[in-house]
């Protein structure tokens, strides 16, 4: 009997970790478009918006210019009405670095209540300052103030 209950805690265990451990799920990438139809449109990547996976933002149809990063907050503030929710509390705003290898680089990580990795999402930046940057190889869209479905990323 008390083998099989400590056997029981150990498994229990191990499903809690395994729960802990799996990374986030993919979030889909998604294209937005001026209000007023004047200016360009902004591609999200598909991510997990992890430190490992974060959010790429750049311009459809053609690289982020210098004039493109008066809106780069506003994008990622876009972004997180769209998965996190406006209900949701802020706890902090960040930069960090993030990622591993040649792929890594500075991100901002947003946090939300009631705070960990759980509830922080990544958005890379090094694209910002890189000249012909873009997230995908997407053509230029219309005008339309609707949001454009990408697939959902890894």
């Amino acid at each position: 009997m008390q083998r099989a209950m400590v056997w029981m805690i150990w498994a229990l265990a191990a499903v809690c970790a395994a729960a802990v451990a799996a990374p986030r799920a993919g979030f889909a990438g998604f294209v937005v478009h001026p209000r007023d139809g004047n200016g360009p449109s902004f591609e999200f990547s598909a991510a997990r918006a992890s430190a490992d996976s974060p959010v790429k933002i750049g311009a459809v149809g053609r690289p982020l210019q210098a004039a493109d990063r008066q809106h780069r907050t506003d994008l990622q503030r876009r972004w997180l009405r769209e998965y996190v929710g406006a209900e949701r509390s802020l706890r902090l705003r960040e930069q960090v670095f993030c990622g591993r290898g040649p792929s890594g680089g500075r991100c901002d990580r947003y946090e939300f209540e009631p705070g960990g990795e759980d509830h922080a999402y990544y958005f890379h930046l090094d694209n910002w300052d890189v000249a012909g940057a873009q997230v995908g190889g997407s053509e230029p869209a219309g005008g339309s103030a609707e949001r454009e479905p990408r697939d959902r990323g890894d």
